[in-house]
């Protein structure tokens, strides 16, 4: 699993504008220069964790709405996890899991299309 800087540093860009606040003032707040926070925002620099953690109080987000979706994890690992959920099933449980599975890609296709 690798942190994706770029959609870590989107998501803070996204954040900051919605909260109408400018790189200046949110280094300002923190403690860093203008230009960290623009190379932070555009995936060039790797921000620390405290750097993260007052980024998000700032502009008042939690850290996970920032990082969730930046953490590249390939399709085989999500697989291999459901894989290993499913072989402890019963074949009962087997057919309720694939059946709320089947229902739940459903409602995301419909609900949650992007």
């Amino acid at each position: 699993m690798e942190l994706r800087y770029d959609a870590l540093g989107k998501r803070i860009r996204d954040a900051r504008k919605k909260k109408r606040l400018t790189q200046q003032q949110v280094a300002e707040k923190i403690g860093v220069e203008p230009s960290h926070i623009s190379n932070v925002e555009r995936g060039i620099t790797k921000p620390s964790l405290k750097a993260v953690v007052d980024i998000a109080e700032v502009l008042s987000v939690t850290v996970d709405s920032l990082v969730y979706d930046s953490l590249s994890q390939e399709r085989s690992h999500y697989l291999d996890s459901l894989e290993a959920v499913v072989k402890k099933a019963t074949p009962k449980q087997l057919r309720v899991i694939t059946a709320m599975s089947e229902e739940m890609l459903r409602t995301l296709n419909t609900e949650y299309e992007e």
